[in-house]
């Protein structure tokens, strides 16, 4: 009687452990949420990671970052669980809208105006008091030199 009681435990054992639940799942991406509850967003700060081409010009890597800060200064983003979005100017206070997406550490924009200009957000980085980002930018002068680098954004 008790090795068959026994038996049947270690049996039960067996099967209960046999049947958990894969403790290995990928945990459910929340970075939508985050991106979504704390907006919006505003430009907190911006850093030159590289200069791509600058033919033309005369500028330092300096002057481009305080270039690329004086620009974003004021923005702010607003992020809607729907997948649609906004920017503010910080100078003009305009606004201008898109459809977004969230992949891998991605974020890709569909702006309104211009009419399907899409941009993408490189390197994503959500965490609930900030969001940084990496994306190509330019500038052409009146001549039609074009001044094209590369850098990080931080918003609060």
């Amino acid at each position: 009687m008790k090795i068959r009681i026994l038996t049947l435990i270690i049996i039960w054992i067996s099967i209960i452990f046999s049947c958990s639940k894969d403790r290995n799942d990928i945990e459910t991406d929340n970075r939508f949420d985050i991106l979504v509850e704390n907006s919006p967003w505003t430009y907190h700060d911006y850093k030159l990671i590289a200069v791509i081409d600058r033919t033309g010009f005369t500028i330092t890597d300096e002057e481009i970052e305080e270039l690329a800060a004086e620009s974003a200064k004021g923005v702010t983003l607003t992020f809607k669980a729907d997948g649609t979005g906004m920017a503010i100017s910080g100078t003009t206070k305009e606004s201008n809208t898109w459809l977004w997406t969230l992949k891998n550490n991605e974020i890709e924009l569909i702006w309104d105006q211009p009419k399907g200009t899409v941009e993408t957000f490189k390197n994503v980085e959500i965490s609930n008091t900030q969001l940084k980002f990496e994306e190509n930018a330019w500038r052409i002068d009146k001549d039609g030199n074009k001044l094209k680098w590369y850098g990080a954004y931080t918003f609060k």
